[in-house]
Order: C-alpha cells, then structure tokens, then sequence
C-alpha cells in the first residue's frame, strides 16, 4: 500500500509540474494553437516552390513555436513588385504582418500602413532596441514615436560603377583610375564608339540610372529618394530645396549628356527591368548603385546576379551616413495586424536567432547552402542563386 501511495504521488506530482510548464507556454501554445505571421520580403531570386518554401517555413517554426508561441508563413516577392504588391495586399484586407519599406519610410508613416511600436519595443524587442540602439531608432521615428526597425548591417553606402571587367580588359580601359562620376563618361563613350550596338550605361531600376546617389554629403531626411523636398547637404543644418542645389544641376546636366550621346538606356524612366536583368542580357556595359561592402566582394557578389560575366566594381564617390541610410530598409509591423505582439516578437527573432537569419536567408543547409571552413556560406557545388532551390 505504501509503495503504491508513493507511486501514486510520483505521478500527480508529473502531472502538477506538466499543468505549470504547460501554462508557462507563450500564448496559445498549450492548446497547441500558434498565432500566425506573415512575414513579406523581397528578392532579387526565383522564387521557390510552394514545396521548398514550406521546408524552410517548418525549419523556422521548430525554433518560433517553441520561443514565441507563433508559426511564419514566407512571403517572398519580386523587388521590382514589392511595394505595389504589399500596398494593394494591406488595401485588400490580405494578411501581411512584416513587411520591408523599401526607401519609403515616410509614405508607410504618412499613409498609415505601419504601427506605431514604440509601446510594445520593451517587451517584444528588446533585445533588437538594444542592438540597433536608440539614436538609430530616432531615424525610423515620426514625432518622437517608432515606426520600424532598421536592416542591421553595414549602413554607410558607397557609390559604384558595376561594369563588364572582360570588356573594360578587352578595350584597355583602366577602372582603378576612375574616382568621379564624371570621370565614367570617358569609358562611356569608349565602350560605345567600339561596341555600337551596346547601351554602356544601364538603370538601376525603373526611373533611376543611379546619378543622384553620386552626390556627395545629402541627407534625404526620409524624403522619397526619387523626389525629395527639403534636404540637408554637406554638414549644414539647415533644410535647403534640393533642385536648386548646384550639385543636382550638375547631375542632370551629366545625365543629359549621356541621354543626348546615346550612353544611357533611352527609357530608363519606364522600365520595368531592374540592373541584374539588364547586365544578364549582355546589351549593357555598366550600372551605378551604391553598396556597403568593399569592392571586390561587392563584385563577386553580383556575378550570378549579372549573367555569370565578369564583374568589377569601383568607387566613384564617398560614402555617407546620412538618415536614409540607416531607415531605407527599415522592418515594418502592419497597421492591419490582428497580432501585434506576435509579428513584432518574430520580427525580433531575425534580429537574434542566428538559425532564423540563416535559414530565411539562405535555405536549408546542405541543399540551398554549404558552409566553408572559414565560417562563410557558399552555394553547393554547380549551384548558384539561380539554381538552389531557396535563397533570399
């Protein structure tokens, strides 16, 4: 009787200590009912299969229901459709929970398709708010409230002219000594008086050819990219007009010149084509866009990307910290969210959790992604961002 008393009391004490870990369990954990979040972001890559991105969704959510009690659906979308598609997705009443600003802070602000956080950072991120830090938080802030976390990477962008190094080696022409933006017209012109039928300069993407962002010292203060208002220029502290700056009367005069000579892409303002898918067709020469890496890996990054050519890449102007560089991908939480707490929790967990930023990044390790002894990733061999069948 005695030894089956203490049995008896073995397991209700179990029992006990399962009910207090099972009530201990984030919210709708216990009934095994995980709130859901979406979480959109945009790629330069193929977007996978529904199979494939449901092999990386499980991977994430091994780790999201045990922490935070919640399951990710990925939502990847085209860069060049990103902003349409989330905008009309909000309107329609789908459901996007995280979603990217995409040099557009302040039309997400304005239009309120983001929530304001700032109330719920100290107890769904804090560890983000501590990593980011609060005076980089002020540039994803209106009116003293925060509206977003920014990209955590290096933030300072340098301006580069991304260019066919076989062509540039073939014609003799030397990058290394190019430093300005108005040195490239020169190699410009080069690469069109010996290949004719070729356009030397592509755009960026639809309605920018990358001039603007070789001026040097302008703070855009969240001001859309491609139309901004007031600016702060140099280290002056005071809002000037930006179109009546004799910086930008210098770039449209320079762009005119390349227009007028045939060196630019006549329908840069239409296209709908981003650099990458340009540069793959082997009918351009270059591209200017700023990254914030050095030059080489920069390069070395962009191959895949560009139609497998060989790629080179070289400063023409100096890199700025300024507002937009640090809000110009900035993490947002959906104002139509029906889990605040759910999304911005996530959200901070691809701030901290090194699997979660591996696995939305690059895949499944051994099938979308090897690991080289170094520590670095590369893709697995004969592979590359075009072949794998996952990577952001």
């Amino acid at each position: 009787m005695n030894k089956s008393k203490r049995i008896l009391c073995i397991v209700l004490s179990l029992v006990l200590t399962l009910c207090m870990n099972i009530a201990m369990l984030p919210s709708g954990m216990a009934e095994g009912n995980y709130e859901k979040v979406v979480y959109a972001y945009a790629t330069f890559n193929n977007i996978p299969t529904e199979e494939v991105l449901a092999e990386v969704e499980e991977a994430i959510n091994q780790i999201t229901r045990e922490k935070i009690g919640v399951e990710v659906e990925l939502l990847p979308i085209m860069i060049w459709d990103y902003a349409s598609q989330v905008s009309l997705s909000l309107q329609g009443g789908e459901q996007i929970d995280v979603f990217q600003s995409l040099g557009n802070l302040n039309n997400s602000i304005s239009t309120g398709m983001c929530l304001d956080i700032t109330d719920l950072m100290d107890t769904c991120a804090a560890e983000s708010k501590a990593l980011i830090g609060e005076s980089w938080l002020q540039a994803t802030s209106s009116e003293g409230r925060i509206y977003g976390i920014p990209t955590y990477k290096p933030i300072a962008l340098t301006p580069m002219i991304i260019y066919r190094q076989d062509i540039a080696d073939e014609l003799g022409i030397d990058m290394s000594a190019i430093s300005s933006v108005d040195e490239v017209t020169d190699v410009l012109r080069k690469v069109k008086e010996s290949y004719p039928d070729m356009t030397p300069l592509a755009a960026v993407n639809s309605g920018n050819i990358g001039l603007g962002l070789t001026v040097p010292d302008v703070d855009y203060l969240t001001d859309d990219y491609y139309a901004p208002k007031g600016v702060l220029m140099h280290d002056e502290l005071t809002v000037v007009d930006y179109y009546a700056s004799e910086e930008f009367a210098s770039i449209a005069n320079l762009a005119r010149t390349w227009y007028n000579e045939s060196l630019v892409m006549k329908d840069a303002a239409t296209t709908s084509s981003t650099a990458a898918e340009l540069m793959s067709s082997g009918n351009y020469f270059a591209y200017i866009a700023s990254y914030s890496y050095p030059e080489a890996d920069t390069a070395a990054s962009l191959e895949a990307q560009t139609g497998n050519y060989d790629i080179g890449a070289k400063i023409i102007s100096n890199a700025f910290l300024d507002t937009t560089s640090i809000n110009a991908l900035t993490w947002l939480v959906a104002s139509t969210t029906k889990v605040p707490e759910a999304a911005l929790k996530f959200l901070n967990l691809t701030f901290t959790d090194e699997d979660i930023c591996n696995l939305i990044i690059y895949g499944i390790e051994g099938r979308d992604y090897v690991k080289n002894e170094d520590g670095g990733v590369r893709y697995p061999d004969g592979h590359d961002s075009s072949t794998v069948p996952y990577t952001a």
